[in-house]
């Protein structure tokens, strides 16, 4: 497998970076050099000539058998809750999902914790409101970055410095 993967990371580096058309040129582009196939009717890039940016296609595509595998060597799936925590083992490792909101990061992870299984991407951002909302969190804190809500109470504020302090947990405040 160590070798599969070397192959791997020697494709990536072989493998030109693909821009869009004219990057060079536009400013617009500047920003945003993500690709796009080019379609103009007299594009030297379209029609592939010589010293023109190279285009994606299927020859520059990675190993079939690494092809969706973590950088340590682990196949890397992606979940949306935590019921699909269920059928994995420890020979995966988790990618919670974009879509994911806080609330439903929280519960993966503290499940992955129970479970033992590796998570990609476990950090969060907690916005409290109430002190018992550190209290929920305890067993994923060092996972968590704490920040005080602006509509939170002076009062509420004050025991959520009270609760942090007692826990070694730093709040940020934001308004």
């Amino acid at each position: 497998m160590s070798q599969l993967l070397k192959l791997r990371e020697k494709m990536k580096k072989r493998r030109p970076r693909f821009l869009r058309q004219e990057v060079h040129r536009l400013t617009r582009f500047k920003n945003n050099p993500t690709w796009r196939k080019p379609e103009g009717k007299r594009s030297k890039m379209r029609t592939r000539e010589a010293a023109k940016p190279k285009m994606p296609d299927i020859g520059w595509r990675g190993p079939a058998a690494v092809r969706g595998f973590h950088p340590s060597g682990v196949r890397e799936v992606i979940i949306h809750n935590a019921r699909e925590l269920e059928g994995l083992g420890d020979d995966v490792i988790v990618k919670v999902s974009s879509t994911v909101g806080q609330k439903k990061k929280v519960e993966i992870v503290k499940e992955a914790q129970k479970r033992k299984v590796k998570v990609a991407n476990p950090r969060f951002t907690v916005r409290l409101r109430r002190a018992e909302d550190i209290e929920d969190i305890l067993s994923v804190k060092a996972y968590a970055r704490f920040i005080v809500s602006p509509k939170a109470t002076e009062e509420e504020k004050k025991k959520m410095e009270e609760a942090a302090g007692e826990h070694g947990i730093t709040l940020e405040v934001v308004e």
